[in-house]
């Protein structure tokens, strides 16, 4: 894994961290995340 894509994965952490942020932005954000990274394959 790249430092570029760490980056991406801490900042989607801070985002759900924060209560404030939507909800909706965060779950795509997770969803492409998890297609671009299969846990399995």
């Amino acid at each position: 894994m790249k430092e570029a894509e760490i980056k991406e994965i801490v900042g989607l952490m801070d985002l759900a961290l924060n209560e404030d942020n939507d909800k909706e932005e965060i779950r795509a954000k997770t969803i492409d995340l998890c297609n671009r990274f299969p846990l399995y394959e």
